[in-house]
């Protein structure tokens, strides 16, 4: 709430027989405020919020406008509020000056140094968050019927890391503070039926040239962030409609004619005669994955 000024007026404090109580949150979700257009992310009145609503966020080629899930989160503590503060006088009487700065914090439990270094790099965006409680209600920021991401302070998400133990994992408490506008009695829920324990958050996708590339083949290696130093979990199941070809010196589509794994994570492309020396482009598409790093690798026709 803001100062006391002349135009407060108290309002009345029933309430209806049934209400709705929120339950502990099971997931975060995390995104800028604002896209790179200077657009609200929010979910605006009207909207069908369904798995494929969810899944579209989530998967938005626009990482401006791209939702982020953690789900299976423990110990979450959503708003804790520090003291307020107030002007005292030497009478014993006070006057009330602003609310004390809330708090989010949690644990994702038995993780990854990797997952580390994904969470602080949202360090630095002007981001926001909403929250998934056990019955799958969103809960965020309630403006005229639409919900917004509650904003945090800038720069004041914490990723930390609790090394293992005999008996505990390597776990990543994480917090951030609110920013000092977002106010308890602003938040709201939207009531949606969500199958959470099927949705998570894009998975990064890493390339490797694996020998040369022949005018009518080439192999790569598809690997996650995730694993040992020397041999990186491999990207799975993966079929020639998940991908397309580009050559850029003909500025032509080049036809993916097979996508054959040889092994986990290895992939060998044929297609149609290029000439040497061309240059060609590998994209991928697939609900789940980001191929952003595919297009950055040269693929130059021997």
């Amino acid at each position: 709430m803001t100062n006391c000024t002349c135009t407060n007026s108290g309002q009345n404090l029933g309430s209806p027989t049934c209400v709705e109580s929120m339950k502990y949150a099971q997931g975060f979700i995390i995104a800028t405020l604002l896209d790179d257009a200077g657009a609200d992310n929010y979910i605006p009145v009207g909207a069908t919020v369904n798995d494929a609503y969810i899944v579209a966020r989530l998967n938005d080629t626009d990482a401006s406008q791209r939702w982020y899930y953690l789900p299976n989160v423990k110990n979450a503590v959503i708003g804790e509020r520090g003291d307020d503060v107030f002007e005292s006088f030497e009478d014993g009487s006070q006057t009330f000056i602003e609310e004390g700065v809330a708090s989010t914090s949690f644990i994702l439990a038995a993780q990854s140094t990797t997952m580390v270094g994904k969470l602080k790099s949202h360090r630095c965006n002007k981001n926001g968050f909403m929250w998934v409680d056990k019955d799958g209600r969103i809960w965020g920021r309630e403006v005229s019927g639409a919900l917004y991401f509650v904003a945090m302070e800038e720069q004041s998400l914490s990723v930390k890391a609790a090394y293992p133990t005999p008996t505990s994992n390597y776990n990543i408490p994480v917090s951030w503070k609110w920013r000092k506008d977002m106010f308890d009695e602003n938040i709201g829920y939207w009531d949606a039926d969500i199958t959470w324990s099927t949705k998570r958050s894009l998975l990064d996708v890493n390339v490797a040239l694996d020998g040369t590339v022949a005018q009518t083949t080439f192999t790569v290696d598809l690997s996650y962030d995730f694993g040992a130093a020397n041999s990186k979990q491999p990207v799975e199941g993966l079929v020639a409609g998940d991908f397309t070809l580009y050559n850029v010196t003909d500025a032509l589509s080049v036809t993916i004619s097979t996508c054959t794994e040889n092994s986990a994570g290895n992939y060998t492309f044929t297609y149609a005669s290029q000439t040497v020396a061309d240059v060609l482009r590998l994209s991928g598409s697939k609900s789940g994955f980001d191929f952003s790093e595919l297009p950055d690798l040269v693929l130059t026709v021997a």
